[in-house]
């Protein structure tokens, strides 16, 4: 009978002890859900705003390059030695670059192509070898091979070992596929094109 009793306390021991565990494990298990439900909804939120942060970075860059893609600016310069003839009207070849925005210098035909549209500025400056006294010289820039946008032609005044003209266009405007040249004229015997960034170059900038 003292047997039974004890064995009867025992059970009843380990059963309050299974429901008081059970209790436990139930309570950790419900607080780990909401920590866990907490940290998704925590990791949620971060993501979509990183996802929001990477669509508006994008957003910009894009913006970027919408904007470098519709500005067109280019410098472009002589690195051939070309002999000018006397009387006679000669392209220089532009074949290098300094910058060159959006790809429009043909260096095959040696001129700027547009490719958008608008209002520009072109400079152009050609240097020539040993031009004496009273000898003539002149600079142009052709639009699409036939008109004279710009023009300068000046005698030479005092003999050097190298002369410098420039021609310059402010707003002119262009449309797609338009394209401009530089040309250079000197009524002495044959002369060399100067070579070089500094010595002859055309630069075209979009303005508008």
């Amino acid at each position: 009978m003292f047997y039974s009793k004890s064995i009867a306390m025992i059970y009843d021991y380990i059963d309050a002890e299974v429901v008081t565990l059970n209790d436990t494990i139930t309570a950790v298990i419900v607080t780990a859900s909401e920590y866990i439900d907490a940290k998704v909804v925590t990791l949620n939120a971060t993501i979509v705003q990183n996802l929001i942060d990477a669509k508006t970075y994008t957003d910009e860059q894009i913006a970027l390059v919408d904007v470098s893609v519709f500005v067109s600016r280019l410098k472009a310069y002589c690195q051939t030695t070309v002999s000018v003839p006397t009387n006679t009207y000669t392209k220089v070849p532009l074949n290098l670059t300094v910058y060159d925005v959006n790809s429009e210098l043909d260096t095959t035909l040696n001129r700027f192509v547009c490719k958008v549209a608008g209002e520009y500025s072109v400079k152009g400056q050609v240097m020539l070898s040993s031009m004496a006294d009273g000898e003539r010289m002149s600079v142009t820039i052709y639009l699409n091979g036939a008109g004279r946008c710009s023009q300068q032609f000046v005698p030479v005044h005092s003999a050097s070992s190298w002369t410098a003209i420039l021609a310059t266009v402010s707003d002119i405007h262009l449309e797609v596929d338009d394209y401009l040249e530089l040309w250079v004229f000197q009524s002495g015997s044959a002369r060399n094109i100067g070579i070089g960034i500094q010595q002859t170059w055309m630069a075209v900038h979009q303005i508008g």
